[in-house]
Formats: structure tokens, C-alpha cells, sequence
């Protein structure tokens, strides 16, 4: 909703939205700037994150210009970068304590700000009372933050652009690996969000179809992948590095399948048109996280006790032990593979 009237059309808009954090949210607000550029094609649009995600949405069509958060800094010093930009509008797809500061210190003509549905979510996982149905997924919500403007969902995944010396790279880090390559992304922000059978995946895949899998994750998590990497055996590789983001979406291009955990590398997989598995245990389709695309597979077991949480939990509140993972069998998974590339 808008904070004041929607900005008078005019030859040349400006525009600034704004996705502090984290990856997921970030992938997920492409759509939106779709939907932005094809509502104003002449408009300048820039986008507002945090510097880690900046190389996410730098080179997106939809975005003329990124713009960085410093944490370290009073949020007044960003503040006043924004102001003097003179905003038409800003569109706050973030809505927290600092996006909401600082959309008004930007001194923009309207404000239009993404409609959160907290105490519907927190409904949903205490009492199961489900009243999310027509909400739609976290896409649909964004646009939604720009609907009095016109603004429509075409309905497509997300889409992440790599820029051509990234993918150069890539192909000259990736030369030579063994094809065909099968990401795993076995990390998630929360225990309870990790599919247990990874190795056993990573197994069955190089000997029934040779190749290599790439275990993806961030530099923390290095110690698991490489464990996993270690019980996959010869035909494995962790990728879980300190490399930009961006990179590590050109590898994830590159990948004949990717299966991942309900996480931001997940969507980052989508979000490059590689055929995924996405495996959800503790969260559930209503909470709107969600991949979208022809080319994406969920995998999920229907549980009384789904959705138990929002973030994640560093436990299986229902001492079930994991079953909402657990109960998903490698066979499921590679049944899923096929269906999308794998013969």
C-alpha cells in the first residue's frame, strides 16, 4: 500500500527498491523488477541491498543502477545518499526496521511497501489454521507491493543474468571436471532444514550415470560439503568457497540437475534455468518460499505437524526425528531427476 499518492506518470520515472538481505529474498524479487520494467520501460530503477547480494542483481535487465548498505554506518549516512536521487517512488520489499527508515529518508513522491502477513504465518505453525491460501508465493506478493500501478505477474520463475566474463570463468574453473555435473546443495540455514541422505544421492548418481557432483555452500560451510565430498568418494568436489555469488550461479548453470535444500542457493538454481530438486521438511508451499517453473521439482511429505517453523529450528520440535526430510528416499529424489533430465 501506498504511503502517499501513487507518482504522477511522467517521461522519464525513478525508482528504488529495496531487498536488504537474505539471498532467497533477493532471487525472489526478479519477477517484481520484470513486472516494473515492463509497466515503465523508460524508467531508472535502482535496487538496494546488502553488498553481498549486490552481484545478484547487477546485471538484471530490470536494474539500472545497485546500490550498497553499510551496516557499520548510521543509516542516516545511506539516508542521504538516497535523498538526493529525488525518487519518484520507492518500493520497500523488505519492510523491517531498516528498510522502512530508510524508504523515508529518501524523501520519495509515493512509498509502496510489500504487505507481510505475520500473524497469519504464525498462525498456520501453532495452531494449523491455514489462512494463506490465496496469499500466493513470495513473487506474487512483491508485485503485489506495485499492483495500483499496474503492475502484473507473468507468472515466471525468477531469473538471474550472468554476465559474460563470469561465465568464462566458470568454464575455464569447470573444464576439467568430469561431465555430467550434478549439484548438490546439501546446507541449509537450519538443521532441521537438511535432507539427511545426501551421500547415498551423491553415490548412487556417479555410479549409475558418472560424472561429478559439486557440493555448493558458503565458506562456513566447508566442512560439510567436504565431508560429504570425502563419503561421495573420487567422483565428488566441494564448492563451498568464499567465490561471489554470481559465480557460483554460473555453476550452477553448468549442472545437469541440481538437488538442494529449501535455501537461497536452491532458488539461485531456478533462477538460471537449471533443472532442481528442491526437498522441504519444516516449511510448507503456504508460507510462500516455494521455486516456481516447469523445471523444478518439490519433493515433501504431508505431515500433521508441517509447518513447524518459518526460519528453521536447530531441532525437530515434533521428535519425529526429521521424518519430514527423513521420509524422503533417495529413490524419490532420483525419480524426480528423471522426470526432469536424468534418463
Amino acid at each position: 500500500m501506498a504511503e502517499a499518492h501513487g507518482p504522477a506518470e511522467k517521461e522519464a520515472m525513478k525508482f528504488l527498491v529495496i531487498r536488504l538481505s537474505s539471498m532467497g529474498d533477493v532471487i525472489l524479487t526478479t519477477p517484481f523488477l520484470r513486472a516494473l520494467r515492463q509497466r515503465f520501460p523508460e524508467a531508472e530503477v535502482h535496487f538496494l541491498t546488502k553488498p553481498l547480494y549486490a552481484g545478484l542483481v547487477e546485471s538484471h535487465p530490470g536494474v539500472d543502477g545497485v546500490l550498497t548498505l553499510d551496516t557499520k554506518l548510521p543509516l542516516r549516512v545511506t539516508g542521504r545518499r538516497l535523498r538526493v536521487e529525488r525518487y519518484d517512488a520507492v518500493f520497500d520489499l523488505h519492510k523491517n526496521l531498516r528498510s522502512i527508515p530508510l524508504s523515508r529518508m529518501a524523501g520519495p513522491g509515493a512509498i509502496f511497501r510489500i504487505k507481510k502477513a505475520t500473524l497469519r504465518r504464525w498462525l498456520l505453525i501453532a495452531f494449523k489454521l491455514d489462512l494463506l491460501k490465496n496469499r500466493g508465493d513470495q513473487p506474487a506478493v512483491c508485485i503485489g507491493a506495485g499492483a495500483e500501478l499496474g503492475l502484473l505477474d507473468d507468472g515466471e520463475p525468477p531469473d538471474i543474468h550472468i554476465p559474460v566474463n563470469v561465465s568464462r570463468r566458470a568454464d575455464a574453473a569447470l573444464g576439467e571436471i568430469t561431465p555430467p555435473l550434478w549439484g548438490l546443495i546439501p546446507v541449509a540455514s537450519s538443521w532441521n532444514k537438511r535432507w539427511p541422505h545426501f551421500a547415498e544421492l551423491g553415490r548412487r548418481l556417479t555410479e549409475r550415470f558418472g560424472g561429478t557432483c559439486l557440493l555448493f555452500g558458503g565458506p562456513d560451510d566447508a566442512g560439510l560439503c567436504g565431508s560429504l565430498a570425502a563419503e561421495i568418494g573420487p567422483g565428488a568436489e566441494s564448492f563451498a568457497d568464499e567465490r561471489e555469488l554470481i559465480e557460483t550461479a554460473a555453476h550452477l548453470r553448468r549442472c545437469a540437475v541440481v538437488v538442494g535444500n529449501d535455501t537461497g542457493l536452491t532458488h539461485l538454481a531456478t533462477a538460471v534455468g537449471t533443472p532442481t530438486v528442491a526437498l522441504f521438511g519444516p516449511t510448507t508451499r503456504q508460507l510462500g518460499y516455494y521455486p516456481r517453473g516447469p523445471l523444478t521439482r518439490i519433493l515433501e511429505r504431508e505431515l500433521d505437524c508441517r509447518p513447524c517453523t518459518k526460519n528453521g529450528l536447530e531441532r525437530c520440535p515434533r521428535h519425529r526425528d526429521l521424518a519430514c526430510l527423513a521420509e524422503i528416499t533417495v529413490t524419490d529424489v532420483l525419480d524426480a531427476c528423471r522426470t526432469l533430465t536424468v534418463p
